[in-house]
């Protein structure tokens, strides 16, 4: 109460202080602008200096409130139209994956511009526009991908090799991922991609380079990985096979193979053949002898029964050493026997082509049985080997009626 009292007392001391100096000397204020005087009192031009910024501050308010508002107003709209855009692009992502490619493409495409990751909209819409089988626009899409991506454009690039693989359109893959080879060489999806495009394309030793690489990414499982570069090395093997003077650039082929393709029987035996063919029968037999090492298989017993190395008295002693392990082998067999005719052993030469007959009969051993039987004089056994074996060639005769066997 009496804090009250002191301050009403305090603020009618200050009016009859004010008012005093009011009365005793108004002072004036003089405004001179062009042809125009303004003249009033001192208090009288503070109080309207004192209104004129109360009105300039509630005018600045006003309209600070007002763009407050209207900023609110914004932002919620703002928000309202990237919430549609979000909808419209799970729908269009839903739509995708279920298989509805012109809905997706339209809900993608036309959320794109207000969609937070337009570019993921464009993408899925060109893969869309591809199941349709729209190449033009697929196109476009990607090419709305690529201005949003700019420089870091990875997963346009890949999207673009992807839907080029699978129209078939191979050379354009391999100029797409060589581009984005150059930006990102480790990157998994890329070295299947390309991969898959060299293999496509037979382009075999890059195949094999990429070999490393494929490795480490772990794509591929050790199986799948040593089919492909399996594939690769054989092929390359082949392709150069038939140029002029082919042995040196087998040579060198051979040399930068991986070890172990050199021990895979398929590429061992695609290489030894072409070192028979181009006449290098010592370097043909080695390859076949370390291959055996590492596996034993049937394919390569009879590739080496065909391969006459410097020393063939040495290659029959070592196939004989064989047979103590495999007496019933008749691959097997069937080389020694033809090791023994080179070895101008013609009664071996007889009693193992015999023997492998018996065990597995078949039209090689029995035209190489009925030209040896020609050479030693039997003539009634050479022509049954060969009776033999053409009956083996033919197809399955059908059953006919016969004269009476005379």
């Amino acid at each position: 109460m009496m804090r009250l009292f002191a301050l009403v007392l305090v603020a009618l001391l200050g009016a009859t202080a004010l008012a005093h100096f009011l009365l005793r000397d108004p002072g004036y204020v003089l405004i001179d602008y062009g042809n125009t005087s303004i003249e009033t009192s001192l208090w009288v031009g503070l109080f309207l200096l004192i209104v004129f910024f109360a009105a300039l501050y509630g005018s600045l308010r006003l309209i600070a409130m007002f763009l407050s508002e209207r900023g609110k107003t914004r932002r919620w709209w703002l928000q309202k139209r990237s919430r549609r855009a979000h909808n419209a692009q799970l729908d269009g992502v839903l739509a995708f994956v279920e298989g509805r490619f012109e809905q997706a493409q339209k809900a993608l495409a036309s959320s794109a511009a207000n969609a937070e990751k337009p570019m993921l909209n464009y993408l899925l819409a060109a893969r869309a526009s591809h199941a349709l089988g729209d190449a033009t626009k697929t196109a476009e899409y990607l090419h709305h991908a690529e201005q949003i991506a700019g420089d870091n454009n990875v997963a346009v690039l890949l999207a673009q090799a992807d839907l080029q693989l699978q129209s078939q359109q191979h050379a354009d893959a391999l100029a797409t991922l060589t581009k984005l080879k150059q930006r990102a060489h480790k990157n998994p999806v890329m070295l299947r991609q390309l991969a898959q495009v060299y293999r496509e394309l037979k382009h075999w030793q890059q195949l094999l380079a990429l070999g490393p690489a494929l490795k480490k990414s772990k794509l591929y499982s050790a199986a799948e990985l040593h089919a492909l570069l399996k594939e690769a090395a054989i092929g390359l093997l082949n392709e150069n096979a038939v140029t002029a003077d082919a042995l040196p650039f087998l040579r060198k082929l051979w040399s930068d193979i991986d070890g172990s393709l050199k021990t895979d029987i398929d590429v061992a035996l695609t290489y030894s053949r072409h070192l028979r063919t181009a006449g290098a029968l010592t370097d043909a037999e080695a390859v076949i002898n370390h291959a055996l090492k590492k596996q034993w298989d049937d394919r390569l017993i009879h590739e080496y029964g065909l391969t006459a190395a410097a020393d063939v008295a040495k290659q029959l002693q070592r196939a004989e050493a064989w047979l103590d392990d495999r007496p019933s082998n008749a691959a097997l067999r069937l080389c020694i026997g033809r090791l023994a005719l080179r070895n101008e052993l013609w009664g071996k030469a007889r009693e193992q082509l015999e023997a492998s007959q018996k065990l597995a009969p078949n039209t090689e051993v029995l035209a190489d049985l009925g030209r040896l039987y020609a050479q030693l004089g039997d003539d009634r056994a050479s022509a049954e080997s060969y009776r033999h074996g053409l009956l083996l060639s033919a197809p399955q005769l059908p059953t006919l009626p016969l004269p009476p066997k005379k």
